[in-house]
Order: structure tokens, then C-alpha cells, then sequence
């Protein structure tokens, strides 16, 4: 008899017992909150520009062409993170979005310093392109809304050859991305804004 009260004494017991061990173990393992989700993120927005293919000899915008000539894409790259006279097609955990094609309308996260980086080719034909040297390739740019860019072309010093074959010749081809980064300081979208990439186009000259 004896036993079986001692038995049922402790299984009265026990759950008082565990309170205060799982109380223990609770402010032993803190919980660590987990990151939020996508959808939970403060967001901001970029509309890139609609493109229209150039006839020859033209400055406006030629987007991707059959050929080998073209703007390829525009990349928001975390400020300081990345090299730019690298291929950033293959460093996509640098975006903070990419544009790709015509009136593309890019969600991305707030808050977030970023660069302005465009990706051209060019093929030297003796025609539009009369070498594939940068100083005959020129990147113009104008933004809206959040922030403005005046519209304009970025120096030879914020182009970055990261491919090319023949460069300098007559019949060379390069691949370089031009910059904008803010004066070094990179830009911000605060939570809700929209930013329009208005105006962009390659000029070449033959």
C-alpha cells in the first residue's frame, strides 16, 4: 500500500515538477524570430522604359536586336557590393532587381542602397559603330518620381568593358556596363515610392 500511495504522490507531482525545467529551458534557448517573408517586405517600385527598335544611325532606344548590338539589361546592384567590370548577369544575390524587356514594372524592396547599372553590346560595323571602343559607345539616361536623374550620358570613367573581342578595331565587339551610382552614395526608394526609368538610349557613333 504503501507503494502505490508513494506512486500516485508523484505522479501529482511530476507536472509541478516540469514547470519550472521547461521554464528553465525556455530562457536557456531564447526564441529567435524567423525573417520575414517576401510579401511581408516594404516595397518600392521601378518602370523601366518602353523601348522602340532604331533605324540606322538613330539614338533612340534599341532594347535587345537580332544582331549584336543592343542595350541588354538594367540592373539595380547593391551599392557596394558588387564589381562592375564584371558580367553581373552571373551575380544575381547582388540584384535588387533586374529589368529585362519592354515597360518591365520591377517590385523591390524598400530601403535598400542601390547602383543604376546598364548592360550594353556593341559590334563594330563600319557603319553605326566605327570601332568597338567605348569612347565611340554612349549611355543615356533620365529618371523620374522618387528621385530625378537629369537626362544625359554617363562619362568613359563610369564604363566598364567586362568582355570584348578585338576592342579598339573595325570589326571588334564589346560588352560594358555603365554606372550610376549617386555620386558614390547609391540610391534609396523609401517604403511606397515609384521610380521611372524615362528616357534610355545607346548612341553609337560611326
Amino acid at each position: 500500500d504503501r507503494y502505490w500511495r508513494l506512486k500516485k504522490r508523484l505522479k501529482q507531482l511530476l507536472p509541478l515538477l516540469l514547470v519550472p525545467v521547461l521554464l528553465s529551458l525556455l530562457l536557456f534557448f531564447p526564441h529567435s524570430s524567423s525573417p520575414l517573408p517576401p510579401d511581408n517586405w516594404p516595397k518600392a517600385v521601378v518602370r523601366g522604359p518602353t523601348f522602340t527598335i532604331a533605324s540606322k544611325r538613330s539614338t533612340q532606344p534599341l532594347a535587345i536586336l537580332k544582331g549584336l548590338t543592343g542595350i541588354e539589361n538594367i540592373y539595380l546592384m547593391k551599392h557596394g557590393t558588387y564589381h562592375p567590370g564584371e558580367n553581373l548577369a552571373d551575380n544575381s544575390l547582388r540584384w535588387v532587381g533586374v529589368i529585362s524587356y519592354s515597360g518591365q514594372v520591377l517590385t523591390v524592396r524598400a530601403n535598400e542602397v542601390f547602383d543604376l547599372v546598364v548592360a550594353v553590346r556593341a559590334k563594330a560595323d563600319k557603319e553605326n559603330l566605327a570601332y568597338a571602343s567605348k569612347e565611340y559607345v554612349r549611355v543615356w539616361l533620365g529618371t523620374s518620381g522618387a528621385f530625378t536623374i537629369p537626362f544625359g550620358y554617363a562619362p568613359d570613367w563610369k564604363e566598364y568593358v567586362f568582355y570584348s573581342e578585338g576592342y579598339g578595331t573595325a570589326d571588334g565587339y564589346l560588352r560594358m556596363n555603365v554606372v550610376w551610382d549617386n555620386e558614390g552614395e547609391g540610391y534609396v526608394l523609401l517604403p511606397g515610392q515609384e521610380l521611372w526609368i524615362d528616357n534610355l538610349i545607346l548612341e553609337l557613333w560611326g
